[in-house]
């Protein structure tokens, strides 16, 4: 079973959850509060609570995604888990791309790309490194290619998409086996590399 997981270690699930909770399988699977069912809290005066959308629901509601602590200590949730089987094939991708006109071309593309949610997932993020003379910044891609351990379809899939039109520094691929080895890919562990197979 899978749950759509962040990637920072320093923080917990409780934060992640009643912070909304964005992952990179979050266009599969929703934001981490879309699959709270239920939480037990002790409100400032002592009381305990248990709130569901049945329960309690108006601080069900402002608890998915209105941040933690405001309404009282979270001691206990239920959450909504998925089954695995979707991403027990993958490839995972990283790449980045140099240079400020590339990297807004690529960001334009980013931004109105229309992509099955069901095939391909991608996160960028823009580096900043140095300052003055020797500032400059890297636009830096990882993405994973669902129900596929092929790299050669991975590739046709993103070609399809128009991926491939931009300059890429360190195009990389690497097929997995496991939903584990697919969310530690995504949470940056070097050591995600599947040795199941």
């Amino acid at each position: 079973r899978v749950f759509p997981v962040g990637k920072c270690a320093s923080v917990g699930i409780g934060g992640f959850i009643l912070a909304g909770g964005f992952s990179e399988l979050s266009s599969r699977l929703g934001l981490g509060c879309d699959n709270l069912l239920e939480i037990k809290m002790i409100q400032a005066n002592g009381q305990i609570v248990v709130a569901n959308k049945y329960n309690q629901p108006h601080i069900f509601w402002a608890s998915c995604g209105g941040g933690g602590g405001r309404f009282g200590i979270v001691y206990e949730m239920k959450l909504l888990t998925h089954s695995a089987l979707p991403y027990e094939n993958f490839v995972g991708f990283t790449a980045d791309i140099t240079g400020d006109d590339n990297i807004i071309s690529f960001m334009m593309w980013f931004m109105t790309w229309k992509s099955d949610a069901t095939r391909v997932t991608m996160r960028v993020k823009i580096i900043t490194y140095g300052s003055g003379l020797y500032s400059g910044r890297f636009l830096e891609i990882k993405g994973a290619c669902f129900l596929t351990s092929s790299v050669p379809y991975c590739e046709d899939r993103l070609s399809q998409d128009g991926f491939f039109n931009f300059p890429f520094a360190g195009l990389n691929f690497r097929s997995g086996t496991s939903a584990l080895y697919l969310l530690r890919f995504f949470a940056d562990e070097d050591e995600w590399t599947d040795t199941s197979a």
